[in-house]
């Protein structure tokens, strides 16, 4: 309906009591009026939405001009305001969550899987003409379509915030200002069902400190972190008796992930039984929220729309990929590996038809599976027990799904995990609240003011006491949220009950960092290139790049050396870091056949090789010298003592005379994680008392480390690979032997340094030992260093 400026609209009108219908006066065109148009007209709603948009935007003006000027009499009623401090709140959290993402894109502690993947999947949409296109997965069948893996239709919204600065940054921002975003919902369910802003802005700040909320934003970029946003956004919307609102954010949460919608239909289905049964059978709202027969409709509604949406999941999944299947598919199985369901759908029917293999899955890490289960219910005083089941169940079935798995992923905070069952832990934990508040005044524990008819009322300022003479509730909630979040932040470098495969606190940018991205700034932007699972994100943003499969799937009886020479074959450049990627490095360097390929760029452990290159690098810079700690070395017959030709303090490995000839002095200078090159080892040595002839023999030894790929999970539709590393004693290789002359006077001491030149391909071990040739020679041992001169073997 169109409504004149001076009228109400039709939603005030109707709130008025007023009567729209023919014949009544508010129904009737003012005399001399054009027609009002009827409340279907297009034309008619567009209008009226401009009219709101112009109240909207003339009361913005009003309140920026009272600002501009009474600012501080504007501000001090701004902050008395809770939703002043919600608004600080997730911009707050955004911001250091944003800017925490990141640091840790820039000092490359971010994956391949899974921030390189949907980075590399949106920029081939936008610039490739390659819909969700990405390489990581192709080895597994999936042709290279994220849908294949993942039926995640969501990620398409991303695209116009994406294309405003392509890149793996911008996702990381965006899931930060996702997972703060869902606070607003929070809040918005909260004040409803509890009658007060303060109680609203409470739940939405345990939300915030909540460690699983935390850890959702932490580890790379993943869908699901959008979950407790478009979850609470549609639980809120039927809240406020908007179901069109309710179905299409119902519709949006389903479009996150697949994974999700099981729990969506168990939580409509639950919804339904709950309204139409009552508390025969589940436990209803015990206040606020919407229980008649209308939302049982909606409820339906939502209940068809997940049935029909997991079938569609599943046609689309199988449409891109038939032998890979998914998350649903046999691949995903090895998470559940003790319990030996086929795939995720059927944990729940094996480990009721085999209770003996469920056991037993309960019993791997039962620790941790206990800690993760308080640091889910902990920091919300258990408050979704007391919840509706709806909400409680989901969880639940979330929550039993993750302690029979033996992947440590899955029953850990930290990362993306969680996700699932937080909508419906805050969701509950608000209906837990209502319902523990109505059971505190029912027992007269707090009674409230005779002003107040019911626990649940009082207006968006109502303070505390509306709810009682005490706030120790409140407070309690607040000291519980702070205490997990005191011993479970990923703020903090070792959080309680994290992911021990990712790296936690806040990061620094180092100079390492800073010569890699050196290297990475001479990849040219569309080139092809090949490399490592940290090293990915950074070059993501291009069609062909590839990265070495350790985290793949393989389909049928492929396998992972022919991936690797297929990818590398494919590529222009291949990079890695010795730094970065110690443990795949030594696959790398096992697998990647890098004839043909020369040193284009090299800088402190980072090497950069490019097809037929053969002139020196562009770029050189020498990793530091690598100097080694004396007082941690392992001895045989020496001790440490003060060094006598060194700085006050130092100390020495030392041997005094008297000891018999032949026996080791130290067990060995131990150097690993090297790359390729040339190096010296420096030895600094004294020398007291001895005859002329060789008193310490100095022995330089080097074995190569080897990693050896071997299938595990086989089935006819494919595998995965594990890895082990071995050091190959059968290829050691002696570098030098150097002898250290005694002193013709046994009153001078003789200082001189010991030099061995390295060439070595890496990686492994560098072994330097020392051996006792005259017993009567006094010996120190002052200082040892290992210095890279050259980023090859020359």
């Amino acid at each position: 309906m169109v409504a004149s400026p001076t009228s109400p609209s039709p939603e005030r009108a109707k709130s008025l009591g007023e009567n729209a219908t023919e014949g009544s006066t508010a129904g009737q065109a003012v005399k001399g009026a054009p027609p009002v148009a009827p409340p279907w007209a297009v034309g008619g709603l567009v209008r009226e939405r401009i009219r709101r948009a112009t109240v909207i935007l003339g009361g913005a003006r009003t309140r920026l001009l009272g600002l501009l000027h009474h600012p501080r009499r504007t501000l001090r009623s701004a902050l008395r305001e809770p939703k002043t401090w919600l608004a600080i709140m997730v911009l707050g959290w955004t911001l250091l969550f944003g800017a925490i993402g990141d640091l840790r894109y820039q000092t490359f502690q971010t994956y391949a899987w899974d921030l390189g993947d949907y980075n590399q999947a949106l920029f081939t949409t936008l610039f490739s003409h390659r819909f969700l296109y990405y390489t990581a997965d192709v080895p597994a069948g999936t042709g290279g379509n994220l849908l294949a893996v993942h039926f995640s239709p969501f990620l398409v919204l991303l695209l116009p915030v994406y294309l405003l600065a392509p890149g793996p940054e911008i996702l990381l921002w965006v899931q930060a200002a996702a997972v703060a975003l869902a606070a607003l919902p929070t809040f918005g369910i909260a004040r409803r069902r509890l009658g007060s802003d303060q109680w609203g802005l409470l739940l939405a700040g345990v939300y915030l400190l909540w460690p699983v909320t935390q850890g959702l934003s932490w580890y790379d970029f993943h869908p699901e972190s959008f979950l407790p946003l478009t979850v609470l956004l549609s639980l809120y919307f039927l809240e406020v008796g908007r179901p069109r609102a309710f179905l299409l954010t119902w519709v949006l949460a389903m479009s996150v992930i697949e994974t999700i919608v099981p729990l969506l239909a168990l939580c409509a289905l639950l919804s339904v039984v709950s309204i139409y049964l009552g508390p025969r059978l589940l436990r209803a709202p015990a206040a606020g929220g919407v229980r008649h027969r209308e939302a049982g409709r909606w409820w339906l509604a939502a209940l068809v729309l997940s049935v029909l949406w997991l079938g569609l999941a599943a046609f689309a999944i199988s449409s891109f990929a038939p032998s890979y299947g998914g998350a649903f598919g046999p691949n995903y199985a090895v998470n559940w590996s003790i319990l030996g369901a086929p795939s995720a759908l059927w944990v729940f029917p094996q480990a009721v038809l085999h209770p003996a293999r469920a056991f037993a899955a309960l019993a791997f890490a039962p620790a941790p599976k206990l800690l993760y289960i308080g640091l889910l219910f902990g920091p919300l005083l258990f408050l979704p027990w007391l919840g509706e089941d709806r909400y409680l169940l989901p969880a639940l079935a979330w929550v039993w799904l993750a302690v029979l798995s033996d992947a440590p992923a899955y029953f850990q905070i930290g990362d993306q995990f969680p996700s699932y069952a937080a909508p419906f832990l805050i969701a509950g934990a608000i209906g837990g609240l209502v319902r523990l508040l109505r059971v505190v005044r029912a027992r007269g524990e707090h009674p409230a003011p005779r002003t107040t008819p019911s626990v649940l009322a009082g207006t968006g300022r109502s303070k505390w006491r509306a709810h009682g003479r005490t706030a120790t509730l409140p407070l309690t909630l607040v000291v519980a949220a702070l205490a997990g979040a005191a011993v479970a932040s990923p703020l903090l470098p070792m959080p309680t009950g994290s992911f021990d495969e990712i790296t936690y606190g806040i990061p620094t940018l180092g100079p390492h960092d800073r010569a890699l991205q050196q290297v990475l700034d001479l990849v040219p932007p569309h080139a092809s290139i090949f490399t490592t699972s940290h090293l990915f994100p950074e070059v993501s943003s291009r069609l062909n790049a590839y990265v070495l499969p350790v985290a793949s799937y393989f389909a049928g009886n492929s396998t992972f050396g022919a991936w690797v020479d297929r990818d590398t074959n494919l590529s222009q450049f291949v990079l890695v870091d010795y730094v970065v990627d110690p443990y795949v490095t030594v696959i790398f360097a096992s697998y990647v056949n890098l004839s043909g390929f020369g040193i284009y760029a090299s800088a402190d452990q980072a090497y950069l090789y490019e097809r037929g290159w053969s002139g020196a690098p562009v770029l050189f810079s020498p990793s530091p010298p690598l100097v080694v700690d004396l007082s941690s070395l392992p001895l045989g017959d020496a001790t440490i003592s003060p060094s006598p030709g060194g700085a006050p303090g130092s100390v020495a490995v030392h041997h005094a005379p008297g000891e018999e000839n032949g026996t080791l002095l130290w067990g060995g200078l131990v150097f690993g994680g090297m790359g390729p090159g040339t190096y010296r080892l420096d030895l600094r040595t004294a020398v007291r008392a001895g005859g002329p002839e060789p008193g310490v023999a100095l022995k330089v030894a080097r074995t190569p480390l080897v990693a050896s790929a071997f299938p595990i999970n086989y089935s006819p539709r494919g595998h995965d690979y594990g890895f082990s590393e071995t050091l190959d004693t059968s290829r050691t290789t002696d570098v030098g032997l150097l002898q250290v002359n005694g002193s013709t006077d046994p009153r001078s001491l003789v200082n001189t340094t010991e030099t061995f030149r390295i060439p070595w391909e890496g990686p492994g071990l560098i072994v330097c030992q020392g051996w006792l040739l005259d017993d009567q020679i006094d010996f120190w041992l002052e200082a040892a260093s290992l210095t890279q001169v050259a980023p090859s073997v020359s």
